[in-house]
């Protein structure tokens, strides 16, 4: 809630014609998470030219969010993947790490929640992550990976994209 209102009185209300061009953003937030984790891969495949009809800084804060969280738990990898759909963009990281149970999957996303407190946090990431994708109407899902880890799935609704 904070989060939201510090935004809001930062840049307003929300305008048509905000935007992410991931082309140009998701190569920096690479760079800085291969600064922090220089042992881990990460792969991206994604259209040319992705544009997201959405907010640049909330896309950059869900992505980091994510992608640090896939980092500190994978073992060696990490792979994000942008998908269109008919209605919407999808969006999945999944690491190889050690994953989550089943049960734990229904938690995660609680605020304050920390599923390993060896590592460093505060268990509010995948919660924010969760409060960025509902303020767009999308839906996040936790999934154990086939790679092993925890896979994150990232559904946003299209919406136009009302460029002036």
């Amino acid at each position: 809630m904070e989060r939201e209102l510090k935004r809001a009185r930062i840049v307003g209300i929300s305008t048509p014609g905000r935007q992410t061009i991931v082309t140009n953003v998701l190569p920096a937030l690479i760079k800085v998470m291969k600064s922090l984790y220089p042992e881990k891969i990460i792969k991206t495949k994604q259209p040319e030219n992705l544009v997201l009809p959405h907010d640049r800084d909330d896309i950059l804060e869900l992505l980091g969010n994510l992608l640090d969280n896939a980092c500190k738990h994978s073992k060696n990898n990490v792979f994000i993947n942008f998908n269109e759909e008919d209605e919407n963009w999808i969006i999945t990281i999944e690491d190889d790490g050690p994953g989550v149970s089943e049960n734990a999957l229904e938690i995660i996303a609680g605020r304050g929640v920390r599923l390993d407190e060896s590592i460093q946090g505060h268990g509010l990431g995948l919660s924010i992550c969760k409060d960025i994708v509902e303020s767009y109407s999308g839906k996040i899902i936790f999934q154990i990976s086939e790679i092993g880890g925890l896979k994150v799935t990232v559904i946003l609704p299209k919406q136009d994209l009302n460029i002036a």
